[in-house]
């Protein structure tokens, strides 16, 4: 997935790409891949336990987004808790859910095509 964006924004250099971190990047280093342009740590995650760091970083993120594009298939996982999330409460119907686990979408086996 790192590959294709970098491969995205090679193609299309006025796309910004940024790697969010759900855990405190002074406690541990952070290494971009090659083609980010710069780290983003949520606000407000610095006391939460490291065990639900991860969820609150992406509720944060759908809290802030318009669009949310996934590929959730199992019916037992936090991606699919944070789809449900995405879908109610404060952020149902202002934001546009696509899975395409739902579509039936053929990705070709090269992804540069497409690019």
């Amino acid at each position: 997935m790192i590959r294709v964006l970098a491969q995205s924004k090679r193609r299309r250099p006025r796309i910004t790409l940024i790697l969010m971190t759900p855990y405190y990047p002074v406690r541990k280093a952070v290494k971009l891949p090659e083609g980010f342009d710069t780290l983003f740590y949520p606000p407000n995650l610095q006391t939460v336990p490291n065990r639900a760091a991860i969820i609150r970083a992406n509720q944060y993120m759908v809290e802030c987004s318009n669009y949310l594009i996934s590929y959730v298939w199992h019916p037992a996982s936090n991606a699919r808790e944070l789809l449900e999330y995405a879908g109610t409460g404060t952020r149902k119907g202002k934001i546009h859910i696509t899975n395409l686990a739902d579509k039936q979408i053929h990705l070709p086996k090269n992804m540069a095509s497409v690019l």
